[in-house]
């Protein structure tokens, strides 16, 4: 697909007082079409789409430098939807590939061992929740196991 030029992408944005909105995520987003038909569109993805042609099903732009407002071709890249989450999860030490120390699980045998003690001890769940730090769904359905 051949490439547009950058300048008259920024003026077509431009046009009639539209210089897009910061999303709460930290996107710039823009409103495109009338006003009875408006789509609103990522601005990474419109700068991707201009250069690149429509984004394939199942694939994100991702922002190399991390930096969302960062539009510029060369910092975007086209990514699996599944490779592009594993990434972030390992960056923020999340889920299975977690980078670093893992903390032990909570729930081991000592803990669940000291939940129906202290049940028998006629605590409260509430109280229970506050000792051992877990949530009360989680105190709640050990309480209730029976040994």
């Amino acid at each position: 697909m051949e490439k547009t030029d950058p300048q008259n992408m920024k003026k077509h944005w431009d046009t009639r007082g539209r210089t897009g909105a910061i999303t709460k995520n930290g996107y710039r987003m823009f409103c495109r079409g009338s006003r009875k038909n408006n789509k609103k569109t990522y601005e990474h993805r419109i700068v991707w789409e201009k250069y690149y042609g429509k984004i394939p099903k199942g694939y994100v732009i991702h922002h190399i430098d991390g930096n969302k407002l960062n539009n510029k071709i060369e910092n975007l890249q086209l990514m699996l939807l599944s490779e592009h989450a594993k990434m972030h999860a390992i960056k923020n030490k999340l889920g299975k590939n977690r980078v670093g120390n893992i903390p032990p699980n909570k729930t081991s045998k000592d803990v669940i061992q000291k939940i129906k003690e202290l049940r028998k001890k006629q605590v409260f769940l509430k109280d229970i929740v506050l000792i051992t730090g877990l949530s009360y769904p989680t105190v709640q359905k050990y309480a209730k196991q029976k040994d």
